[in-house]
Order: C-alpha cells, then structure tokens, then sequence
C-alpha cells in the first residue's frame, strides 16, 4: 500500500519487487525511484518472517533504516558522532536521535 502511494503522489517509479511471484514467500518489497531518491518499501507475507513482523508489532509501521549517499564514509561517521546526540528512555528501551 505505501509503496502505490509513494508511487502516484510522490511520481515515484517502481523498478524492482521481491516477494511470492518471484520466489520469496516470506515478504514483499518494491523498489522505487524519482531522480536522486531511492526507497525500498518491505512488508511481511507469512508471520514467520521474524524481523519484519516483530518491528511492526513493537513500533507500529514505521521506517527501520535510513541510507545516505556520502563522499567520504569515514568523514562522515566521525563528524555524525560528534553531534549532540538525544537520549531518551520509553517503554521499548532506550532511544537515541541526533540530529543531522
């Protein structure tokens, strides 16, 4: 559902998915595009597919990594872990956020 709605109102392309039709019958994903911004949309198919199906029971739907392109992966991961980061404790663990 999200991926459709990415695609139509954000003119986004589908490229590319995964799930039972193409021989995964653990979960589906779409793959879409629009210029420099890429995202992968994943649901789970069964409940057996553990990592997807416990992070939406414990967050709800929601975004579990985020990817940034850099010139210099080094550089960056040493300027990102000097920021200021923001801790917080809530009834799933401990949050961490930073700003970037």
């Amino acid at each position: 559902m999200w991926a459709y709605w990415h695609a139509k109102a954000m003119g986004m392309t589908i490229t590319a998915y995964l799930g039972p039709e193409t021989g995964n019958k653990e979960k589906v994903s779409y793959y879409l595009e629009k210029n420099d911004l890429r995202f992968v949309f994943t649901s789970a198919v069964k409940p057996t597919a553990y990592e997807i199906s416990s992070f939406v029971e414990k967050h709800g739907d929601g975004v579990k990594r985020w990817s940034l392109k850099v010139k210099d992966v080094k550089d960056a991961y040493k300027k990102l872990s000097q920021m200021e980061q923001f801790r917080s404790e809530t009834q799933n663990g401990l949050k961490t956020n930073t700003v970037i």
